[in-house]
């Protein structure tokens, strides 16, 4: 059942954790679900989602999934979680308000419209990649939209360092 699956997924995780670096303990269950692939010739199988949250703050992007044979046989393990966030501080500096302005800025700046809805700032741990590796970044994500009558809307999506205000 799925409970059984769920178990299985974190056993595997554990043996894997090596390959992948994502903590246990930073990871909730999201969903298990059978796949009827036996419909198409394959066999049936199960996956089990984990999304990854540290302090109850989400991890942009931060899953993983496990792939079982019906009978529990580990076929795959799937990342694009964040290794080794656990320990992470999760305490902002910058308030959503302050983050909601520097997104709001921004916008403006890059635009040159106003940004006449801002939505309410979600603190996020974000995972944020140059050429070599990603690293992990508290931070506050702020949707900012130009919205008039006769014209097409703009809109951006902000990472804003919820520590030092920096847009990512």
């Amino acid at each position: 059942d799925d409970a059984e699956f769920e178990g299985l997924g974190r056993a595997a995780l554990g043996d894997t954790f090596t390959m992948h670096g994502v903590d246990a303990g930073t990871l909730v269950h999201d969903r298990t679900q059978f796949l009827p692939l036996g419909q198409v010739g394959s066999t049936d199988k199960v996956t089990v989602k984990f999304r990854e949250e540290v302090g109850g703050v989400r991890v942009v992007g931060g899953f993983v999934n496990t792939l079982f044979s019906a009978e529990g046989a580990l076929l795959s393990v799937q990342s694009t979680g964040m290794p080794h966030l656990t320990g992470f501080n999760t305490t902002p500096t910058l308030t959503p308000r302050g983050a909601a302005a520097i997104g709001a800025a921004t916008f403006e700046t890059r635009t040159g419209l106003p940004g006449l809805v801002v939505e309410a700032p979600e603190l996020v741990v974000d995972q944020i990649s140059d050429a070599a590796r990603r690293t992990p970044a508290l931070a506050y994500l702020v949707n900012v939209q130009w919205q008039v009558e006769d014209a097409d809307p703009i809109g951006w999506r902000y990472s804003i360092d919820a520590r030092t205000g920096a847009v990512l």
